[in-house]
């Protein structure tokens, strides 16, 4: 099998860290949601939070399988003001829908340089962020209907299907 370019490393290393930072990301709302006894999406995020860490890996491994080095990046401390829970489905969301540009411009590129295995790989992580949005969509449509009420966003968090 053919090596890659540098320059399609250095794109996939771009995707590299944005899982890492979604896992962050994930992370830090598994953590708000515990310290607020928001039990099922503590539980949720934290499962987000290993998926990232999964989709991060499978990618390391494609860059290694093509005999070329992957960089583990530096990640930030996530930058998000969470007050509510309609706070934190609203960052997950958002978040999701950033992910899929990103992979979507990788596709672009690949198809542009005729990059046609690695444009399966991509193509793979958009069909999965397809998933994602479906998946958080409804989520974030119902914890909004809730309102910013205690009773009102305890209650879709115990009644969320993990």
């Amino acid at each position: 099998m053919a090596k890659l370019t540098q320059e399609v490393v250095d794109q996939l290393n771009l995707q590299i860290q944005i899982e890492l930072e979604s896992a962050f990301i994930y992370k830090a709302l598994s953590q708000w949601c515990s310290e607020r006894g928001y039990t099922n999406s503590s539980k949720l995020f934290y499962e987000q939070q290993l998926e990232e860490q999964k989709h991060a890996d499978k990618i390391l491994k494609y860059i290694d399988n093509r005999n070329m080095s992957a960089e583990i990046p530096e990640i930030s401390k996530p930058d998000m003001e969470l007050l509510t829970l309609v706070d934190v489905y609203k960052e997950a969301f958002k978040h999701e829908v950033y992910v899929t540009h990103t992979y979507n411009e990788l596709c672009d590129y690949l198809i542009s340089i005729k990059d046609y295995i690695t444009f399966n790989l991509a193509q793979w992580f958009a069909n999965e962020q397809i998933e994602e949005e479906g998946y958080f969509m409804p989520l974030l449509d119902q914890v909004i209907q809730m309102g910013d009420t205690n009773t009102g966003l305890m209650l879709f968090d115990k009644e969320l299907e993990i």
